[in-house]
């Protein structure tokens, strides 16, 4: 089975997704929009228009004005938008993290203005040069000069709601709230899963499909490779999840039998270069972690966003503590049989390394330990499996060694030591 149908979705998918797709899609709809009034100007509108009062009776050289006079004032606030957008997030990047980037560009309303900037500077600069202020007065472009007089006074009003946004989008505590929300979203997979006690029987003799590039696993169709499993009548026993970085020749997938062609299961996996916000829950909590050490670093000392970042980690991973029945299991196709069989845990490798980086950030500083282990001992009590709850008790045990062993003042070791001893009261 074949999937070049998501493939050129995709391809579709991350176009649209890009930073210049709205923009260059609005620059087209401008074209159109200037021809439209163009048109209606020369079937008689401008002549309408002459004969009104002002400012609808606008003159030939007014006309050429003003469409200067605007373009000027276009380019100014596209420059200044755009250069204040660069700063924002040079400064951005150097506090908060590189990798935050990618989520700050794709912003809907910074997209939205640069669109609505570009596309006004379009209209404007074609529209200046299908003026002619000695031609025929039937001919002068006064619909379409007004049109844009219009436009260009509700920009005005939507740049001071962009700029508001764009204070606002910086905010540290901003940028922790919407990763934790994706985090809680992409928390998914375990809805999909079927109780398994045991990896299937052919696993020590299965079909290795190995990656033909390396990278960073951003997308997994699990539902594509699930339809292939049934329409092929196999099993699967995927070894790699997303995010993962895989070399050339590193097991992806173990097949229960051979299969003539294996581009299909190549194509239900997206490896890129690097890591992106479409890697899911694992991107979203090693940003979390990342904005959380640099927080503890000795320059900023900012100990309340390490605690809200830690908060909010624990938000987007109780749920699914709590949802899970089983540990590991198999996805099913759409008839119900199972398919699809991860080799790996689903939520414990996930949060292990960035709970580490937080808890090496965080041994310095006591309260911020403290907290840390209050917070894991709230995810304890809400984690359903036995195995979950054993990892959760090791890691309080292990955030509180370290910063026990750092602390410097007796008060702040019995601090730790009875955020520790009250671990099984907290909920």
């Amino acid at each position: 089975m074949h999937f070049p149908g998501r493939h050129i979705l995709y391809l579709t998918r991350r176009f649209l997704a890009s930073f210049w797709a709205m923009p260059l899609a609005v620059m087209v709809a401008a074209l159109g929009l200037l021809g439209l009034f163009l048109s209606i100007d020369m079937s008689g509108g401008s002549v309408w228009a002459a004969a009104q009062p002002f400012p609808i009776n606008l003159t030939g050289p007014t006309v050429e004005e003003t469409v200067a006079t605007i373009n000027t004032v276009l380019i100014g606030l596209f420059t200044l938008f755009f250069s204040i957008t660069l700063i924002v997030l040079t400064m951005a990047s150097s506090s908060l993290g590189v990798r935050l980037i990618d989520r700050w560009i794709d912003n809907t309303v910074i997209k939205v203005t640069l669109s609505i900037l570009l596309g006004l500077l379009v209209y404007a600069f074609l529209l200046q040069a299908a003026i002619d202020p000695d031609g025929p007065d039937a001919e002068i472009p006064r619909l379409s000069t007004l049109a844009l007089l219009i436009m260009v006074v509700a920009l005005g009003g939507w740049l001071s709601v962009a700029f508001h946004h764009l204070s606002r989008r910086i905010h540290v505590d901003t940028s922790i709230v919407s990763l934790a929300e994706d985090l809680k979203k992409n928390f998914s997979l375990m809805d999909d899963l079927v109780e398994a006690h045991s990896l299937p029987s052919w696993e020590a003799h299965g079909i290795e499909v190995r990656a033909k590039t390396s990278g960073y696993i951003e997308d997994i169709d699990y539902p594509g490779l699930a339809r292939f499993a049934r329409d092929k009548d196999l099993t699967v026993i995927l070894s790699r999840r997303t995010g993962s970085f895989v070399l050339e020749g590193d097991r992806l997938a173990l097949l229960s039998r051979e299969v003539e062609d294996e581009r299909a299961l190549h194509r239900a996996y997206t490896i890129g270069g690097f890591r992106t916000n479409g890697q899911g829950a694992r991107f979203q909590i090693m940003l979390l972690a990342e904005i959380a050490a640099r927080a503890l670093s000795p320059a900023v000392n900012d100990l309340y966003t390490a605690m809200t970042c830690i908060d909010h980690i624990v938000a987007g991973c109780a749920p699914v503590f709590a949802s899970r029945k089983i540990g590991r299991g198999w996805i099913s196709d759409r008839d119900g049989t199972p398919r699809l069989y991860p080799d790996f845990d689903t939520v414990i490798p996930v949060i292990e390394k960035p709970m580490d980086v937080i808890r090496h950030a965080a041994k310095d500083y006591p309260s911020v330990s403290q907290h840390l282990i209050e917070m894991t001992a709230r995810l304890y009590h809400a984690a359903a499996l036995p195995d979950d709850k054993a990892w959760l008790r090791a890691y309080a045990n292990s955030v509180h060694e370290g910063a026990r062993k750092a602390a410097t003042v007796q008060a702040d070791r019995d601090a730790l030591d009875a955020a520790l001893e009250s671990f099984e009261e907290h909920g």
